[in-house]
Order: C-alpha cells, then sequence, then structure tokens
C-alpha cells in the first residue's frame, strides 16, 4: 500500500468596492481594510474546495 500526502484548500472568495484613484490604491485600500478585518470571509463566501495529492 502507498502513502500520500493530500492538501486540502478551502477557497473563500468576497468582492468589495472600494473608492481610489487607481488599480495600485484600490489595492492597498483592500489589503489594508482585509488586515484591519472590515472585509470578514466566512461560510457564504465559500467558492471551492482543492485537492492536491502527491506521493511520499
Amino acid at each position: 500500500m502507498q502513502e500520500f500526502q493530500v492538501v486540502i484548500t478551502e477557497v473563500l472568495q468576497k468582492t468589495v468596492t472600494v473608492s481610489a484613484d487607481n488599480k495600485e490604491e484600490a489595492e492597498r485600500i483592500s489589503k489594508t481594510g482585509w488586515k484591519n478585518a472590515d472585509y470578514l470571509l466566512g461560510a457564504d463566501d465559500f467558492k471551492e474546495v482543492l485537492f492536491s495529492v502527491r506521493r511520499i
């Protein structure tokens, strides 16, 4: 019998709207908001689950 390592990744996704002068500023604002927990992702934001299998 072989052994495998299986990495299970759950993907959450949320779209937020920010006002900014450019794309870079919008990304910076949203990253700061995420770090400050202004945007919380939960079960309602579930998108998919991925499985990656590697034989060891």
